[in-house]
């Protein structure tokens, strides 16, 4: 008797779900690319669609108006989606005439082949050169070539050495900012600039003064490179947040049609159409309901995603804090399915790369301030000590995991190397630096 209650009931609630709400599902639930070659079939067929171009909506853009400090960012290496922007022909055109020897030449097209967008190379680059055969000397002499006479900062294989090589080009090594930089980035990341005074003994406005410099840097000076035009696969990327004035900005790639905007055009041509006219009228003042539905829908989830993972927009991946769907959900007023349909497939651009919505979602470790932190968070910490390690006695998972547990974060050797691999990382004992050249 259960049984066949609980069927009425689901058959019940199936008859409710019409097939305009479906559609509406189903757009929503559509990357851009998708629903823009839907819509453009659609508009083959009915005289009364027309697409407009895919672009950012201003006018229906979100900005979250609290204020935020500006931070540092302890972060550029992420998952990137969009295609890359560094232009390796313009490092290469201002490169080339400073090498001579083929075989520095091949090292330096190697490296500059291994630049993401941002101007960064991989942590583990020197063991993929090694992999190519190139000589570790070759390798040296394209590396200090890269860094002394590319961009400032270009090179670098994480934030911190970014920010320490323009340092170096300003003439300021011996300075207090590179002293914060090269020995207190933990603290400098956080702004805690007590803390640096009391390390360093120098007077705190002489730190803050130093921060503020540190603050005007280039942490992605790949862009000095970046193309013209816009990569290919933006119409897949949903949204952008941004930070201006201290507010985070949202801004929707909302795709539009025009349906005759005049006042009641559409409602005095249906008197003097056929009933095929009428149907077509009637379905693209469906389909621009159906788009507007979306739109806001897609406009409430990432405005609680980001007032969420404020931290994350403002300074970075180590940031990120654990986030359920049932909790966007309950702040959007939402069910939990439209919320899953709203972030599927769909993509991010932020301060720091491209991320899927997915990516926010997510669980976490606790550390032993009693704070969470998002998986995404302690995996850039892994990538940040595998950077810096010495090449020639590379860290083991139980020393990532000895390390960790001392900056108060409980993680086991097992779970290190499982966040490890995900983020493609060789183990210590492909890692190591062979010395005989």
């Amino acid at each position: 008797m259960r049984t066949q209650i609980q069927n009425k009931q689901r058959q019940s609630v199936q008859l409710n779900v019409n097939p305009q709400m479906l559609q509406t599902f189903r757009l929503l639930a559509m990357p851009n690319g998708e629903l823009e070659r839907l819509i453009s079939e659609k508009a083959q067929t009915n005289p009364f669609i027309e697409i407009l171009p895919l672009r950012p909506n201003r006018r229906m853009s979100a900005g979250l108006s609290r204020q935020i400090a500006a931070g540092l960012s302890t972060e550029l290496l992420g998952y990137k989606l969009k295609a890359k922007t560094t232009s390796e022909e313009a490092i290469w055109e201002e490169l080339k005439f400073s090498v001579d020897d083929p075989k520095v030449k091949k090292a330096l097209q190697f490296l500059i082949g291994n630049l993401d967008e941002a101007g960064y190379l991989p942590p583990d680059i020197d063991r993929h050169a090694e992999q190519a055969g190139i000589s570790r000397a070759a390798f040296a002499r394209a590396l200090w070539l890269l860094q002394q006479e590319g961009a400032p900062g270009i090179g670098a294989r994480s934030l911190q050495e970014c920010l320490e090589l323009q340092l170096i080009r300003e003439g300021r090594k011996n300075s207090l900012a590179y002293i914060m930089v090269h020995s207190y980035m933990e603290e400098t990341a956080r702004g805690d600039l007590p803390a640096i005074a009391r390390e360093t003994g120098a007077p705190l406005a002489e730190v803050a003064e130093s921060l503020a410099r540190i603050r005007k840097l280039q942490p992605r000076p790949g862009l000095v490179y970046e193309d013209a035009e816009p990569a290919p696969a933006v119409k897949d990327i949903a949204a952008s947040v941004t930070m201006a004035d201290g507010r985070l900005k949202i801004a929707l790639n909302s795709l539009k049609i025009s349906l005759y905007e005049e006042t009641g055009y559409l409602e005095s041509m249906k008197e003097a159409c056929s009933i095929e006219l009428r149907q077509k009228i009637e379905e693209a003042k469906a389909l621009a309901q159906q788009l507007d539905y979306r739109h806001t829908a897609l406009l409430k989830v990432l405005t609680a995603l980001v007032r969420k993972q404020r931290a994350f927009f403002q300074s970075g991946i180590h940031e990120l804090k654990p986030l359920k769907l049932e909790q966007i959900a309950g702040s959007t007023g939402m069910h939990p399915s439209t919320v899953s349909r709203a972030i599927k497939d769909k993509w991010l651009d932020t301060p720091w790369g491209v991320f899927s919505f997915k990516y926010f979602l997510a669980g976490g470790i606790e550390a032993e301030s009693g704070d969470m932190l998002a998986a995404g968070a302690v995996k850039q910490m892994i990538r940040e000590l595998i950077a810096g390690e010495d090449k020639r006695k590379p860290l083991t998972d139980q020393l990532i995991s000895d390390l960790l547990q001392e900056r108060g974060i409980s993680i086991s050797r097992r779970t290190v190397a499982k966040y490890r691999t995900q983020a493609k990382i060789a183990p210590a004992s492909q890692r190591k630096l062979n010395l005989h050249v």
